[in-house]
């Protein structure tokens, strides 16, 4: 079946956009300034992230339930996770994951660390500094409480708190604790949790190589063991290194999972580690490009800045054809006339007038005639924009 990509596209504006704030300005121009066609344009728009006016409110609906608890809650600390974090969201209203976290006591891989100390083999494969942590962390006094039972206390705790204060606070799901604020209108869940190091945490000094376990009320037990900011970590100094191309491939997946008409079953974590598992160099920005990407008669657009023309005339900035050039015309053959009307009593936004002519980015649609791979070289049909020497985009 065809795919509307019209259509598409727009589902896309209304959900990283949906109360139509104005999108950035370079965002903007870029659409409006380069011919695309209908599958580019929602390409373009699939990898563009959500609105930092949205984000912002999704952090700070977060904050002031983060504020709420810590006034009471005692040996906690709160950190975020999800996508919003690495802004990969690709919704407005996307809601933010608030953990909350029992500081009184931690869990820690025993096992394994005890089999490192242990064995010569797997011993001899480490740093002695990485050697004196994990024995530093067998020498710890353990704790001496009920884990389980610190966990439902901070649970039940967490509930009556919120309860309290927000309206909207959803209790029923084993994992999280759903409030909504109304006045922000996002959705913040709140979910119990412990502290949990494996070796890599150990001898990194833990902090974001730390992992946790979830509280699940239901079953009275803690989940596996998950390295939320380990991962965000990872996509985020990716991202860095990419220059923000990585965050796009995951908004595009994203995006293509949303408007399939099919069910792919894969989670947001699931396409984070397709992406950052695909080879940096085959899109790491600064990497060299040469013709052999165009084939002989292809359609491209090229983009450029045209020539500056300084200061020009409605004449031959425009195309206006000047008044008439007969008796009673005098000192106005190439003025432009009536600049306004009595409705609306002011002159139209975008009116045509005289000002300064050329030096704007213009994409002009041509074809490849042909490719010279030897001397990296492509002859298109027609013009170019700009003078001698521009720098100018090709786009297949």
């Amino acid at each position: 079946m065809t795919k509307n990509y019209r259509q598409l596209a727009e589902s896309i504006r209304g959900r990283i956009n949906p109360e139509n704030f104005v999108f950035q300005k370079s965002f903007s121009d870029e659409l409006s300034t380069i011919s695309y066609s209908e599958v580019l344009t929602y390409i373009r728009l699939a990898m563009k992230g959500v609105e930092p006016a949205y984000t912002q409110k999704s952090k700070d609906a977060g904050e002031r339930v983060k504020e709420h608890l810590a006034s009471v809650l005692p040996n906690v600390v709160f950190k975020y996770q999800g996508s919003v974090m690495t802004d990969t969201h690709i919704k407005g209203y996307s809601d933010i994951d608030l953990l909350t976290i029992c500081d009184k006591f931690y869990q820690y891989d025993a096992p394994n660390v005890i089999q490192v100390l242990n064995t010569p083999d797997k011993r001899s494969q480490y740093f002695q500094w990485s050697i004196d942590k994990l024995q530093h962390e067998v020498n710890n006094p353990s704790y001496t409480g009920n884990s389980l039972e610190d966990l439902k206390t901070l649970r039940i705790e967490s509930e009556r708190i919120l309860s309290a204060i927000y309206s909207i606070c959803d209790m029923k799901k084993p994992k999280a604790i759903r409030i909504k604020n109304l006045s922000l209108n996002r959705e913040v869940d709140v979910t119990i949790a412990n502290w949990y190091d494996d070796i890599s945490s150990i001898i990194n000094d833990k902090g974001d190589y730390r992992g946790i376990q979830v509280y699940n009320k239901e079953f009275n037990s803690r989940e596996r063991v998950d390295f939320p900011f380990l991962s965000i970590k990872r996509i985020n100094d990716r991202g860095s290194e990419t220059n923000g191309r990585i965050k796009r491939m995951i908004r595009f997946l994203k995006n293509c999972r949303e408007n399939s008409d099919h069910t792919i079953d894969l989670s947001s974590f699931d396409i984070n580690a397709i992406c950052y598992n695909i080879d940096i160099s085959k899109y790491k920005a600064g990497d060299e490009v040469d013709v052999s990407v165009f084939q002989d008669n292809d359609k491209v657009s090229v983009s450029g800045i045209s020539k500056g023309k300084g200061f020009a005339g409605v004449v031959k900035k425009w195309g206006f054809h000047g008044r008439p050039a007969s008796h009673g015309t005098k000192h106005e053959l190439r003025a432009p006339g009536s600049i306004g009307s009595s409705t609306p009593q002011r002159v139209v936004k975008g009116k045509k007038m005289a000002g300064r002519g050329g030096n704007q980015r213009k994409t002009i649609q041509n074809r490849i005639v042909k490719i010279d791979k030897e001397n990296n070289l492509i002859i298109v049909e027609g013009s170019v924009p700009g003078r001698r020497g521009t720098l100018l985009e090709i786009r297949g």
